[in-house]
């Protein structure tokens, strides 16, 4: 998992007001109910989510804290899904015990490896790699009104590459992959496999890599679209420029996308 640094944290909570009218402009859906699309969850009415209380657990193991990671997951939850947050005070172990003791619903926790959200009255869980993926998926097939008919590259074969490509083929929509090993453990079919996709423009492209600028002005559509959760930034100038429409995020899609698939049965 790419870790997020401070600064990413403080463009995350400077954009929170502008991300709902953004998003509702280009697919015509709040950042909720997008969450929910990209899922496959029914949505909840705040009647519902407003009963929730969400711990954010504070993890330390690996390379330590990240300066407000915490906070800010609660805020983007509160902000976006109405629910009641609280950051726990303890961290790791101890922070787990606190969200158990404080009656929390569903809890948010992440190392260098994974981040995590667990449903502790259901055990239903996800894995922000996975749901970051079908969220960005989403994103782009939403901005495309539904239909989208040319292939889309997928770049990266990891979880976030993963989920956008099983996302989007659930949707019918023909899909092709790369990744610099030319292999993915998380069942992406090698015959769709674009060992040559440099040599051609897309006209809709997901940045699931870790890989910056790598996407350059002679792969991508004049006017096309690109979905692009990578860290860091993996969308050069030049095709950022030729591009009619760049989808980013650092964090919002995925901790909705999470918080949609762990709230089943809530």
């Amino acid at each position: 998992m790419t870790r997020l640094s401070s600064d990413h944290i403080n463009l995350i909570n400077q954009r929170l007001p502008k991300l709902e009218e953004h998003y509702q402009s280009i697919t015509g859906k709040s950042v909720l109910e997008i969450a929910h699309f990209a899922s496959g969850t029914d949505f909840l009415p705040l009647e519902q989510r407003s009963k929730l209380t969400v711990a954010s657990i504070p993890i330390s193991c690996g390379d330590g804290i990240i300066g407000d990671f915490s906070e800010t997951v609660a805020l983007v939850l509160k902000e976006f899904a109405g629910v009641n947050t609280f950051v726990t005070e303890c961290t790791d172990v101890a922070g787990f015990n606190e969200a158990l003791v404080k009656k929390a619903d569903m809890v948010f926790m992440a190392d260098d490896k994974v981040c995590l959200c667990l449903n502790l009255r259901t055990g239903a869980h996800s894995d922000n790699g996975f749901a970051t993926g079908r969220g960005f998926a989403a994103l782009l097939y939403l901005s495309a009104h539904e239909n989208i008919t040319e292939e889309v590259l997928v770049l990266g074969a990891g979880k976030v590459g993963a989920g956008a490509y099983h996302f989007l083929q659930a949707k019918h929509v023909p899909v092709r992959w790369y990744d610099l090993k030319e292999s993915s453990p998380h069942g992406l079919d090698a015959q769709l496999l674009a060992g040559d996709w440099k040599k051609r423009e897309w006209n809709y492209i997901i940045d699931a890599t870790t890989s910056p600028s790598f996407i350059g002005a002679d792969q991508i559509k004049a006017g096309g679209i690109i979905s692009a959760p990578g860290i860091p930034f993996g969308v050069s100038n030049a095709a950022y420029k030729k591009a009619g429409l760049v989808i980013r995020d650092e964090l919002e899609t995925g901790i909705m996308s999470m918080f949609c698939e762990a709230s089943k049965h809530a």
